[in-house]
């Protein structure tokens, strides 16, 4: 069903995008930040989401190692 959706771009090419455009945002967001208590809250929530974001991106760029899940599988045949 996920393809049906989403046919034009690749899973991975799509976290790299939402990654870099997500933390631009957060990145946006903690320099307009007030200096209200809920400001502060607010800054939180996007320096967790620039963490995510940067996590997201790490996880995109590392290449696939599963190539063969023959190979996966007898790591786990205790």
């Amino acid at each position: 069903m996920v393809k049906k959706c989403c046919f034009c771009i690749k899973l991975r090419r799509a976290c790299i995008i939402i990654a870099i455009v997500d933390f631009i945002i957060n990145l946006v967001v903690l320099n307009l930040a007030g200096q209200e208590f809920i400001a502060h809250i607010e800054q939180a929530v996007a320096i967790c989401h620039c963490i995510g974001c940067t996590f997201l991106l790490g996880g995109a760029l590392i290449p696939d190692q599963l190539y063969d899940p023959v190979c996966v599988l007898h790591l786990h045949a205790d």
